[in-house]
């Protein structure tokens, strides 16, 4: 009895700790290319992991086949009265879940997972899909990020 109240308590403790450390932002974010759109849908941490959930429309008369989503964030830095220039990339490991196949007309939805990680001043996400054929290629960047509990 001792240890089933144990594990009960800690399972407890371990659900009021997720529960806190739960969040989601709304993106409504979407790059079109072609005949391909990409939308990002929204950004969630929970826990120590970040998920950021997109959907692909396939708006040809012929099947797609998307790679794996590469996922980061690159540095912006001041290039005087010009502007902002990017200085530098860096890929945050990630796991994608896309479907093998966009059918034509199509339309799937997609989850991107990763070790979540607060982004530094000056840092602005990105996210890059391919074809596996590289046919196509398409990246959004600088959408919304927690920081703080807050969008940035």
């Amino acid at each position: 009895n001792l240890q089933k109240d144990a594990e009960a308590i800690a399972e407890d403790k371990l659900r009021t700790q997720v529960a806190e450390t739960t969040r989601t932002l709304e993106l409504r974010t979407s790059e079109t290319k072609g005949n391909i759109q990409i939308n990002l849908l929204s950004l969630s941490q929970i826990g120590s992991r970040g998920y950021l959930r997109f959907s692909i429309l396939n708006f040809s008369n012929v099947a797609l086949r998307p790679g794996p989503a590469i996922f980061g964030a690159y540095r912006v830095g001041k290039a005087g009265w010009v502007g902002h220039r990017t200085e530098g990339l860096v890929e945050i490991p990630s796991e994608s879940e896309i479907p093998e196949t966009i059918l034509p007309e199509g339309y799937v939805y997609g989850v991107i997972s990763f070790d979540y990680r607060p982004l530094a001043r000056g840092e602005k996400p990105f996210v890059r899909f391919d074809s596996k054929d590289k046919a196509w290629s398409l990246e959004l960047t600088g959408f919304k990020w927690f920081e703080d509990g807050e969008a940035r």
